[in-house]
């Protein structure tokens, strides 16, 4: 039997083709990345170094508090912050309950406000983004603190009228 009418099938080819750069590509040599011992505590504090890159501190705070926005309920307060923040890493920082933490001006940690289908949000290497954080009260305050990155700013809350 001649079986040189499989060379003139297309889709053959085409899968011949698809094997022969899997096979490429899965024999590549892979680059080592450069790995921090424990990268969301650096992240956390803010001092993620590179080997042999030395980095100067920062003259303004990575971040700042754009907008306040109170909404009440009978149980407690929503409290909606805007801020304006900067990621100096060279990668995205998500913002979550270990890289932004809120405390009342007792101490208290301040829970984030559980928003089942919004995405977790990040800040974007080297450049300034705008994000907005949403927080539960239980109680009445007029204010709350927010650290990230080694720094701290306090989100004064708009007086009700």
């Amino acid at each position: 039997m001649n079986y040189l009418f499989l060379l003139k099938r297309f889709d053959l080819w085409l899968l011949f083709g698809i094997v022969v750069a899997l096979l490429i590509f899965a024999f590549q040599p892979v680059e080592d990345p450069i790995v921090a011992d424990d990268p969301e505590e650096e992240v956390l504090s803010g001092t993620l170094q590179l080997p042999g890159v030395e980095k100067e501190l920062q003259e303004e705070p990575p971040f700042e508090v754009k907008k306040v926005a109170v909404e009440s309920t009978e149980q407690g307060q929503v409290v909606a912050v805007t801020l304006l923040a900067r990621a100096e890493t060279e990668t995205p920082i998500p913002i979550n309950e270990k890289t932004l933490r809120a405390t009342t001006g007792d101490g208290l940690p301040v829970p984030r406000f559980f928003a089942p289908f919004q995405d977790e949000q990040s800040l974007l290497p080297g450049e300034e983004s705008m994000i907005t954080v949403r927080f539960w009260l239980a109680e009445a305050s007029d204010s709350i603190w927010l650290d990230f990155q080694g720094a701290r700013a306090k989100a004064v809350f708009p007086e009700e009228s």
